[in-house]
């Protein structure tokens, strides 16, 4: 997950296949604390991002706040590490991390920020 040009951007890979999408732009705009959620669903094969409880739906830039990743992605084991906001300059915390075995529903995600779960 890295920081570029005030985007999220999450990149999946299997050693061979590379996918990657990124959020709305002007989403990460100052210091502070933010609640990221990136869904990845394998059922339809599909990336998007949930910022502060709300669905990053494309705006002015996209028809979609979506994207399709590769098919031929076999699965996202291709390194045995995790690379956390690359790209960012001064402090950076990384306050709460989960990871879960399927991929939640956008309301889920938007509920547990307006819950107070997982950061603000």
């Amino acid at each position: 997950l890295e920081l570029i040009r005030n985007r999220l951007r999450l990149t999946m890979s299997d050693g061979r296949t590379e996918c990657s999408w990124s959020s709305d732009s002007n989403i990460i705009l100052q210091a502070g604390n933010y609640h990221a959620t990136v869904i990845v669903d394998g059922g339809p094969s599909i990336i998007m991002f949930v910022i502060n409880g709300l669905l990053s739906d494309g705006g002015e830039e996209r028809q979609f706040g979506f994207g399709r990743f590769n098919p031929n992605l076999m699965d996202i084991n291709g390194s045995k590490q995790l690379k956390f906001l690359t790209g960012l300059s001064g402090k950076v915390e990384l306050n709460n991390f989960r990871l879960f075995d399927s991929a939640l529903k956008v309301n889920e995600v938007v509920n547990m920020h307006e819950l107070g779960l997982g950061g603000k």
